[in-house]
């Protein structure tokens, strides 16, 4: 016969408050990176998130989290306003001069070394903001499955 779930610990309801409190600071840490992310992804290629973290961040942050954030499965972005521009440049004139703002300082460099290192900062932080959004997501239904397991209503809330 295979080994029983392990099945959590029963809380007393002196520690109900504690774990949904710390439940409302992780959602809210996770937001708050999001936002930071989100900004970092601007700066770096121009583009505005269209998917939905920032209805993700600002929802949960303005409303308290009274109201429930679905996110777009398919997350999206606008056209590029840095990396449009240097990719065409990239081609044509790849020794022009391009300058880039690094740690405080400005550096000249070549857009065909510029272009490159864009890229690759920009897929990254892509990729750790599709990973925030979807922790996010998962760690927003694990709080709305303990208010319901421990009968919680939220003001404002269905």
């Amino acid at each position: 016969m295979p080994p029983k779930a392990a099945t959590p610990p029963k809380l007393s309801p002196q520690d109900v408050p504690v774990v949904f409190q710390r439940y409302r600071t992780e959602l809210q840490n996770l937001a708050q990176k999001i936002g930071e992310l989100e900004s970092e992804l601007e700066e770096h290629s121009g583009r505005r998130w269209l998917g939905s973290a920032l209805k993700l961040v600002a929802g949960p942050l303005l409303t308290a989290f009274a109201g429930h954030v679905s996110p777009d499965p398919d997350l999206t972005f606008a056209p590029s306003l840095v990396l449009g521009t240097l990719q065409p440049l990239v081609k044509t004139e790849p020794e022009r001069a391009c300058y880039r703002l690094i740690g405080g300082v400005l550096v000249q460099r070549t857009v065909k070394d510029v272009a490159p290192t864009l890229e690759t900062n920009y897929a990254g932080i892509k990729e750790v903001l599709e990973t925030l959004v979807k922790t996010y997501k998962s760690k927003e239904e694990e709080f709305g499955a303990f208010q319901r397991e421990h009968k919680i209503a939220m003001p404002g809330r269905a």
